[in-house]
C-alpha cells in the first residue's frame, strides 16, 4: 500500500493498495481430489479529502478477481474527529 500527505498539512491524502491471495495455489480435497484454489488480486484506491477540521471524506474504490469472477466496489468513508485521539467513521 502506498500513501501519501502529511496530517494536518495536506488536504488531500491519496492511496493505493495492490494484494493477492492463495499465491501457490493450495489443494482443496474436500470436492474433488484435484481440486486448487486458483489467485485472487485486488487493487484498491482512494483519497481522503479533508473539508474542515470536523470533517474528512474518502471516496473508494476496490477491484477484485479470482479465475472468472471479477468484483467492482464503491463507497464513501466520512470521518469526524472527536476530543483527543477518538474518531467517529460510517461508510
Amino acid at each position: 500500500m502506498w500513501t501519501y500527505g502529511l496530517p494536518g498539512k495536506e488536504k488531500f491524502y491519496p492511496y493505493v493498495g495492490l494484494s493477492m491471495q492463495h499465491i501457490n495455489q493450495p489443494k482443496e480435497s474436500f470436492i474433488e481430489e484435484n481440486n486448487f484454489i486458483p489467485r485472487k488480486i485486488t487493487a484498491n484506491g482512494g483519497v481522503g479529502i479533508v473539508v474542515s477540521e470536523a470533517l474528512t471524506i474518502t471516496p473508494t474504490i476496490s477491484f477484485s478477481q479470482q479465475q472468472f469472477t471479477k468484483e467492482l466496489l464503491g463507497g464513501v468513508i466520512l470521518k469526524m474527529p472527536l476530543d483527543g485521539r477518538d474518531n467517529v467513521e460510517g461508510d
